[in-house]
């Protein structure tokens, strides 16, 4: 047989990059990429805008701090900006 992707459009990939979802900026956050990273996932995906910026930039910068080095991240700001 042929796998799917290759009849809907010939020469593309057999798989996909998928992100992890880690919720929001909290004190947790690291703990969170981190897990994310130890389970294999190479992205992770960030919820933002969910407090005033004067809160959320510092802490974000706090938690990426600690999280795992080469993880790469995606930001979900749903329209916030």
């Amino acid at each position: 047989g042929v796998p799917l992707h290759a009849l809907l459009q010939r020469g593309s990939p057999a798989h996909v990059v998928v992100n992890a979802s880690c919720g929001p900026v909290d004190d947790g956050l690291a703990a969170r990429l981190m897990a994310a990273a130890d389970a294999g996932f190479t992205v992770a995906k960030i919820k933002l805008a969910t407090r005033p910026a004067a809160t959320e930039w510092p802490l974000l910068c706090a938690q990426l701090d600690r999280a795992p080095r080469g993880l790469a991240l995606r930001f979900d700001v749903n329209g916030a900006w």
